[in-house]
């Protein structure tokens, strides 16, 4: 089963799609790619503070071709379930996103995306496959884990009811320590590394 494109393709088709549906509920929808130096640096807090925000980490995934035309393959690699664990606890929710393409042509606004659950307990890769028509995820093989789809409206409520607003330094804190939590909590997901890193979809709340 082959890759087409990577990972960071994929993410220009899942923000735009997810950004949205997020401007439905929250007043301002940010999808940054946070760098200590820059998002993090003295000049942002300066800038940002007193705001409070809420965070969303989503990692774009990329789907896999199959000899069956209308399947491809998706994978969830244990380190994401690790980092949506230590995520949370820090006030951030995550998800996993993969466009349904079965070539580079396909994407672009009109291409469906489906959002995968990262609340798993469980240390190991995930593998999955989706029929595109209809969409849907299929467990059929004896070596394939359970996954969990999300609904846009799953997504924004858990925002909303599952995190909580961060002062902009707290936020800031967060984004950057991350990685240095979950070596602290046994992973091997190491602080200086390339790694998995997330588009964090910074929100503010409507004004009541």
């Amino acid at each position: 089963m082959s890759s087409f494109f990577c990972e960071r393709t994929a993410e220009y088709t899942v923000v735009p799609h997810l950004t949205d549906h997020l401007r439905l509920t929250f007043r301002i929808v940010v999808p940054i790619f946070f760098w200590a130096t820059r998002e993090g640096s003295k000049e942002s807090l300066a800038r940002h503070e007193p705001s409070h925000v809420r965070i969303l980490a989503v990692f774009a995934r990329r789907p896999k071709t199959c000899e069956r035309p209308n399947l491809l393959k998706g994978k969830l690699n244990a380190e994401l379930f690790r980092f949506a664990r230590v995520a949370y606890r820090l006030g951030v929710f995550s998800v996993a996103a993969i466009p349904i393409a079965r070539s580079v042509f396909e994407l672009g606004p009109g291409a469906p995306v489906l959002y995968l659950s990262l609340s798993s307990s469980d240390d190991h890769d995930v593998e999955f496959l989706v029929d595109r028509s209809p969409l849907t995820i299929l467990q059929r093989n004896a070596d394939m884990s359970d996954v969990t789809t999300l609904s846009l409206s799953d997504i924004s409520e858990a925002v909303e009811h599952r995190t909580r607003p961060l002062a902009w330094s707290d936020a800031v804190r967060v984004m950057s320590n991350l990685r240095r939590e979950l070596v602290k909590n046994g992973s091997r997901w190491m602080p200086f590394s390339s790694g998995y890193k997330p588009v964090y979809f910074v929100l503010l709340e409507k004004s009541t």
